[in-house]
């Protein structure tokens, strides 16, 4: 059984109307209070749709078929886990993604594959892997390539900082472009930039493109890269110096006209209207205005296959009686192109003929030819004989233009001196080879420039039928400088101590000789029958 109670309430006509407002009232504050809500809910429910977005990755343009994500960000540019894949539909390095809801306006895309290196002209051996970070809010054309990529890890570390995104994308990117001594303050964001169009802006990419990549094979650029991110994440400031000193190598090796007809020619073989920015004025301002350490030359050994190399740096006397040489080890991307003057040479064409070398004709009129490597990442060498007036000597002038060059960038004059018949066995004389190395005592010069660590020998051929005597005496600056070996002493009277050494030999048709090792630098004297040379030991 179900009872049901009703009570009425006897309420007067006006004040019935009041509680009738009231509640119209209160209906309307609580419809306001879930409008302004809503309102301040809208960010978790933000939803962006793009109908695409579109752009080109570069270092040089990407090649088709490179995959590239687009990665989605929350406000701290953590990744969401929402990604979304595509592939670069031609050689441009154009890519494009459709129909995207997002519910963040910032975005990673990261591509890696091959590419086009505008500075050898052709495409890339290995891959590399490039990023951008953006906000996409009011933009839907995004490109990928070096300064987007090199102000990644700074931008990250300044917002996790509590920059605001905008603040620090301008911070990251004023920063990275110090390094490379660019400023412009009205500068596009780098991901907007682009280096098959005109203008300053994209010609300043260009520019930092070619300092990166240099004559560097992908995997040493990537490791230049990475170098230079770790250094600037934390302080947009860039410390170590060896980067520096590569990015300058690496700038002044490039040959820029040759960076521009590789471009011109790719895109024009891509059936592309590319306007190639003039990157040319950025290059030259980082390599007058950088201050960075410039350390890529040419390399002349002491010896080379075909014998002692006229181009060493370190010795300025050679002999007739030694095989020479003139020989250089050329790292990627360096140029030499070697002068000789101010006498006669010839050069052996076969067997064992020049290697790497492009030979000028002889200039008869002023003694004058020019030796040029034409490929770097190689060695020159040849086998070469001077022309010596008998038992006399000649000096020949040699000129360097390292790297392209227009003046010399070193200058040498080299003695040679013919010892053909100084041999003679009527007289005492020291042969230019003894059993333990190169003999000290046949040294032309006032100065004899030695090296540490090398094996010398001290050695002096006596006559066959008359007997002579020789005192040679070596006097040194500092204590220990010095080291011989018992067991390599051959007919010398030695007497040493801490700081000299004196040899004595006396007989006919004997060869006398020793060696000798120098421990340190330092300075000393040769005291022998007919002159006192310096002893300079680096």
């Amino acid at each position: 059984m179900e009872f049901r109670i009703f009570i009425m309430l006897y309420i007067p006509t006006c004040y019935a109307m009041k509680i009738l407002n009231l509640g119209f009232k209160l209906f309307l504050s609580v419809i306001m209070i879930l409008g302004v809500s809503s309102c301040e809910e809208k960010p978790d429910d933000l939803i962006i749709h793009k109908e695409n977005i579109s752009g080109f990755v570069q270092k040089g343009p990407y090649l088709i078929g490179t995959s590239l994500n687009l990665s989605e960000l929350n406000s701290d540019l953590s990744q969401t886990g929402k990604i979304f894949t595509t592939n670069i539909s031609n050689n441009q390095g154009a890519f494009e993604i459709s129909n995207i809801d997002l519910a963040s306006n910032y975005v990673e895309i990261t591509a890696g594959g091959f590419y086009f290196n505008e500075v050898r002209g052709e495409n890339s051996t290995a891959q590399l892997t490039l990023s951008a970070v953006s906000d996409i809010l009011d933009n839907s054309h995004l490109n990928v390539n070096v300064l987007s990529h090199l102000e990644k890890d700074r931008l990250l570390h300044l917002v996790s900082s509590g920059t605001s995104f905008a603040d620090a994308k301008i911070q990251a990117q004023r920063e990275i472009l110090k390094v490379f001594t660019f400023e412009k303050s009205d500068i596009a964001n780098s991901e907007l930039l682009n280096i098959a169009e005109g203008g300053e802006d994209n010609a300043i990419l260009l520019a930092v493109s070619v300092i990166l990549q240099g004559h560097l094979n992908v995997a040493d650029m990537s490791e230049l890269i990475g170098m230079m991110n770790s250094d600037l994440k934390e302080d947009g400031v860039l410390d170590n110096p060896s980067i520096g000193t590569s990015l300058i190598n690496n700038a002044r090796l490039a040959n820029l006209e040759d960076v521009r007809t590789n471009l011109e020619e790719q895109y024009a073989e891509l059936d592309v209207d590319a306007s190639i920015p003039g990157f040319e004025k950025y290059v030259r301002q980082f390599i007058d205005s950088s201050g960075y350490e410039f350390s890529h030359f040419p390399i002349y050994n002491r010896t080379s296959v075909y014998g002692t190399n006229v181009l060493y740096l370190d010795s300025d006397t050679f002999y007739t009686t030694q095989e020479l040489s003139l020989a250089a080890e050329l790292p990627a991307g360096t140029s030499l192109k070697i002068v000789m003057s101010g006498g006669l040479w010839w050069y052996r064409v076969m067997p064992n003929g020049p290697k790497n070398w492009d030979i000028s004709q002889y200039n008869h009129g002023i003694q004058y030819q020019e030796f040029t490597a034409p490929q770097s990442d190689e060695s020159s060498d040849l086998s070469i004989e001077f022309s010596v007036p008998q038992g006399g000597s000649h000096i020949f002038r040699v000129e360097y233009f390292e790297n392209m060059a227009e003046s010399p960038t070193r200058t040498r004059d080299i003695v040679v001196v013919d010892q053909t018949i100084s041999g003679s066995k009527y007289e005492l004389y020291y042969p230019v080879n003894g059993s333990y190395g190169q003999n000290i005592l046949a040294m032309y010069g006032d100065t004899l420039s030695l090296e540490k660590g090398v094996q010398y020998s001290l050695a002096a051929q006596f006559p066959l039928w008359d007997e002579d005597s020789l005192l040679c005496k070596l006097i040194f600056a500092d204590t220990g400088l010095f080291a011989i070996n018992p067991a390599r002493m051959d007919l010398w009277t030695v007497q040493k101590d801490s700081q000299s050494l004196s040899m004595e030999a006396t007989g006919k048709d004997i060869l006398a000789d020793m060696s000798i090792v120098f421990k340190h630098s330092g300075l000393g004297s040769l005291f022998k029958r007919d002159s006192t040379k310096i002893l300079q030991i680096k």
